[in-house]
């Protein structure tokens, strides 16, 4: 990517050199990150995805704003999930960062002995299947 944006670049210099006019050109490169090296999105991820967007559409049509849009029972089939929304403040907390109280959303790690995951690690096997 950088590379083509740098070949553009000489090459519109180079047009510019032997009379064109000057062509304004800004490109941003993008960093691909994890998503470059991606697999393609299962038929649940894009699902799922698809109905986060028309939850989150329908919150903001309801003039519910600072809301996250979430799905429920994601485990049954999709015509039983349901949508809603969860106010973003509920996240949030109060921590000192550099010095000053900054509002902040609350960080929240996976409690590997807790519940959640005993769970999840005693159905791990049959939900794959």
């Amino acid at each position: 990517e950088r590379l083509l944006i740098r070949m553009v670049e000489v090459e519109l210099k180079r047009r510019e050199e032997r009379g064109a006019s000057k062509v304004s050109f800004n490109a941003q490169a993008h960093f691909l990150g994890y998503e470059g090296r991606c697999s393609l999105p299962s038929n649940f991820d894009a699902t799922y995805c698809w109905t986060l967007g028309h939850c989150a559409v329908a919150l903001v049509a309801l003039g519910l704003t600072s809301m996250m849009a979430t799905v429920r029972n994601c485990w049954a089939p999709v015509a039983t999930w349901t949508v809603g929304g969860a106010p973003l403040t509920s996240m949030m907390t109060v921590e000192r960062r550099k010095g000053k109280q900054t509002v902040v959303l609350k960080k929240t790690l996976v409690d590997l002995k807790g519940p959640a995951f005993a769970k999840l690690e005693a159905n791990r096997k049959k939900w794959r299947d």
